[in-house]
């Protein structure tokens, strides 16, 4: 019975992205705003990271961390701003647990 309350109080968060949305910059020179909101599907509590990559039409690749505590079963909401080309998309947003 005490490894299953450690694996399920102790192993840490079960961080996942359930939205992600981009942005524009609202004037030139200001940056994208990268939205996202991570929910941690699981009983433990932590830190978790959160890896935005945005991509411009001349296959560069930008790229956020952003380290995000989470409670178990906790949603956070995040506003990330990132400096990119003109014309970027968002290509990937994920988190991970442990950060790295």
């Amino acid at each position: 019975m005490v490894t299953l309350g450690w694996i399920r109080f102790c192993s840490g968060p079960a961080p996942e992205v359930t939205h992600a949305e981009l942005r524009p910059p609202g004037a030139p020179g200001q940056p994208y705003v990268v939205t996202v909101e991570v929910k941690n599907r699981g009983f433990g509590e932590g830190e978790a990271a959160v890896i935005i990559h945005l991509k411009d039409g001349k296959a560069g690749v930008y790229t956020s961390r952003q380290n995000v505590d989470l409670d178990p079963h906790q949603t956070r909401q995040l506003a990330v701003p990132m400096y990119a080309p003109e014309g970027s998309t968002l290509s990937d947003v994920k988190a991970e647990y442990p950060p790295r």
